[in-house]
């Protein structure tokens, strides 16, 4: 599209995590497990958005190395609305909470 600039996969980061980023996918081996790490990435007017990055480094045909990455963004506790209390809307059991 006209006017967007490529960039680079780091630079959608808080340049302050941008250092532990690139270290933390540098000790990606190819038979490590799915890796999880913590960051702030940048929306579109540079404001933080707090994310879980994952990724599983991998070999392509050609022997190189590449990542598959999947990024969740994490939400604040406190926006989470409080759970019900007992009620004719909500009934306990001991392993078992069914809400109407």
């Amino acid at each position: 599209l006209p006017g967007m600039a490529v960039r680079s996969f780091l630079d959608c980061f808080d340049p302050e995590d941008q250092d532990r980023i690139k270290a933390h996918f540098a000790k990606s081996s190819d038979d490590a497990p799915v890796m999880a790490l913590n960051a702030d990435m940048l929306d579109a007017d540079q404001n933080r958005v707090k994310v879980e990055v994952f990724h599983a480094q991998f070999r392509n045909l050609y022997n190189e190395r590449r990542f598959l990455i999947g990024v969740r963004e994490i939400q604040d506790v406190e926006q989470v609305a409080p759970l019900l209390e007992e009620g004719p809307l909500v009934t306990r059991d001991e392993n078992l909470v069914v809400v109407f």
